[in-house]
């Protein structure tokens, strides 16, 4: 009959094994599913009792039919969705999820049951693999803060004391990806888990808790121990040096002794102790970095030092013109020898070009904001950020990067852009010609008033009708 073909078609296509039985238990259907867990052919388990060919730990459903003869109960699902061990005929086992229900005819009464399952090895697998990755840091693929806690639990018990933990902080995260961008951050942290990887022994488990922290948990543990792998990890990430960023962790550790102490606050311990190494250290490693980022600047482009040098001098002509006072000097000469720290970004061969791409010309608009951004990070050089980042305004709104007009730009500024200019105009360089003393005099009085602050122009101009320089 067709209806039979369209059932044994169904059957045959759904992806779990189906067998189903006569009410005494004899095997009538086995779709070939069925036949692939189990090991068993339908030509030889049909007319077999289900518990030979379904040999499942717990279930007899052979004597579970005898005693429904006569069910009271009127409900269609015997097993719903339960896990099982099914013994297939070559005698392996296999974890299975089953699903049992009553065949009835019309009249309600028990014909039979049919067995639904599969495989539940898959599932079990895709399981641990969750779990695996909850557990697991995307980016390094070390543990995360959520192992960590786990972990802590688990050997927070009298076997494994002395139970260390150690902090680490990666300094500088935020300037590397503020300066380099967010891949040059992740390279960062990638290698600082190398370096930790390298390191640890394989009782110490290693996770990454946060942005730019991680954690060392180290059962069996002891003071010297601890002191060790701190000293050696800081030694090693020293040597460490990505292009302009050196690898820097702050770092805290506790020992939990004895029972009676409290894991928690074994753990502020180490995070109190890691903050005030961080503070105790950021100020110069700040320092460090900015005088790294200068030296990196200067030895990639050969005119650079030569640049900021002659920048400085023309500020500095300037400001005793001006009569700034002393701060104020020592305010715009440390600014006119910084004011191009953003080139960091750009590639070596970029100041050489004659011509340059959309992209290129964006990193030239995005220096002056670079440079901001590196500075601002140190304390002493907060006041000069801004001096840093307006340098390419001009005095009729119409520069980068914020269109600032007029006197709204600061005096440090202004100064240096028309400084910048001149030694720009007068300097050999590669991709244009060098201008005259008098040519750069004269392209200053032109931009007075549109590019220039036109009293600044007016300062300088006199100062080079009266200087050698």
């Amino acid at each position: 009959m067709m209806e039979d073909k369209i059932l044994e078609a169904t059957l045959d296509s759904v992806g779990e094994g189906i067998i189903a039985t006569d009410e005494k238990g004899t095997i009538i259907a086995i779709n070939p599913q069925a036949e692939k867990l189990t090991g068993w052919k339908y030509s030889d388990a049909v007319g077999e009792k289900i518990d030979k060919v379904y040999n499942a730990a717990d279930n007899n459903l052979c004597n579970f039919l005898v005693k429904l003869e006569k069910p009271k109960s009127k409900k269609s699902i015997i097993d719903r969705e339960t896990e099982t061990v099914l013994k297939i005929k070559n005698n392996d086992e296999i974890p299975i999820e089953q699903t049992i229900n009553f065949i009835r005819d019309k009249n309600k009464k028990i014909k039979g049951i049919v067995v639904a399952f599969r495989d539940a090895m898959e599932k079990r697998t895709k399981l641990k693999e969750i779990e695996s990755l909850s557990y697991c840091d995307y980016l390094t693929s070390l543990y995360n803060r959520r192992y960590m806690e786990k972990i802590i639990a688990q050997l927070d018990n009298k076997a494994n004391l002395p139970l260390g933990i150690m902090f680490l902080d990666v300094n500088g995260l935020k300037l590397t990806n503020d300066i380099f961008g967010h891949d040059k951050g992740d390279e960062l942290l990638k290698q600082v888990a190398q370096i930790l990887r390298n390191i640890c022994v394989k009782k110490i488990i290693i996770c990454r808790t946060g942005g730019d922290e991680f954690a060392l948990i180290v059962p069996k543990t002891d003071e010297q121990e601890m002191a060790y792998l701190q000293e050696k990890i800081t030694k090693t990430s020293l040597k460490k040096i990505d292009g302009v960023i050196k690898i820097s962790l702050a770092i805290g550790y506790a020992i939990k002794n004895n029972e009676k102490e409290n894991m928690n606050e074994i753990k502020a311990i180490a995070d109190s102790k890691m903050y005030k190494n961080k503070i105790r250290t950021t100020k110069t490693i700040r320092k460090n970095m900015i005088d790294d980022i200068i030296t990196s600047v200067n030895g990639k482009y050969k005119q650079e030092q030569i640049h900021n040098e002659r920048v400085t001098k023309f500020c500095e002509m300037i400001a005793s013109y001006l009569q700034l006072n002393k701060r104020e000097k020592e305010e715009l000469k440390t600014a006119a020898i910084l004011h191009d720290i953003g080139k960091i970004i750009f590639p070596e061969d970029l100041v050489k070009k004659k011509k340059l791409s959309d992209k290129e010309y964006a990193l030239i608009y995005r220096h002056p904001e670079i440079g901001y951004q590196i500075l601002k990070s140190a304390d002493e050089y907060v006041a000069l950020a801004e001096y840093v980042l307006y340098h390419h305004e001009r005095w009729d709104g119409k520069g980068y990067p914020h269109g600032l007009k007029g006197k709204n730009i600061p005096l440090p500024a202004r100064i240096i852009a028309v400084a910048d200019a001149y030694e720009a105009m007068t300097a050999r360089r590669v991709y244009k010609a060098k201008r005259t003393k008098k040519e750069a005099v004269s392209e200053l009085k032109r931009e007075a008033g549109k590019q220039f602050d036109p009293y600044i122009v007016k300062v300088f101009v006199e100062l080079m009708h009266k200087s050698n320089v």
